[in-house]
């Protein structure tokens, strides 16, 4: 902007003799009168255009700060688990829940504000060639408590829900799902509607919804 706003003048000036320049015979002609508005527009332009941004980053920041998320984002720690650490977890969990000012403890995958795990989800009522796209995040029983969500409808995950996807039949494990209030709808049902429901994440992973 600077440079663009000073090469014009600098152009036009050169075409003048030094001496008129600097005794302001410049700015009394019409060329001159019209750098001098057409600069001032251009200047107070600018002004409006970042007033407008400042004030727009700043609604945005408020949203950031402000917007209800659906859980609770205060107070919460999150620690990567790798594989030497996964066989441990119980011990872990318990070994946190004991030190004071521990409230909860759970295990996902991801956590609420992480997208990605793209699946492909359908009823009892859709073919397999019509199937919904979601994104899934596999937790425990103690994830909807831990991150404070509050459920629409239905019961919370058990600990016999995770039992029953780690099942040593690996061929017939029972999937329990917790859907979002627009996955429900998306899915012609209310969350009220939608809880006990049979779905197929995929074409492998049968399950009943549990909450909604």
């Amino acid at each position: 902007m600077s440079i663009a706003a000073g090469s014009y003048p600098a152009l036009v000036l050169t075409g003048y003799q030094p001496v008129k320049v600097l005794k302001g015979a410049f700015q009394r002609t019409n060329t001159g009168q019209w750098v001098r508005k057409s600069l001032i527009t251009f200047q107070f332009a600018i002004s409006v255009f970042l007033i407008a941004c400042t004030l727009i980053v700043r609604q945005q920041l408020q949203f950031i700060q402000h917007k209800k998320l659906g859980f609770d984002r205060e107070h919460q720690i999150v620690l990567p688990i790798d594989s030497k650490i996964q066989p441990q977890y119980e011990s872990l969990k318990q070994s946190f829940k004991a030190v004071p000012g521990v409230l909860e403890m759970a295990r996902c995958v991801r956590t609420p504000i992480e997208g990605g795990g793209g699946h492909n989800m359908r009823t009892a009522d859709m073919p397999e060639d019509q199937q919904m796209n979601v994104t899934a995040n596999p937790v425990d029983q103690d994830f909807i408590r831990t991150t404070g969500m509050q459920l629409i409808a239905g019961t919370g995950i058990t600990e016999q829900d995770v039992k029953d996807i780690n099942t040593e039949d690996q061929k017939s494990p029972l999937y329990h799902f917790v859907l979002n209030e627009t996955a429900a709808r998306q899915l012609g049902w209310t969350p009220e509607q939608a809880v006990g429901q049979r779905l197929w994440l995929g074409n492998q992973r049968p399950g009943i919804i549990r909450v909604s």
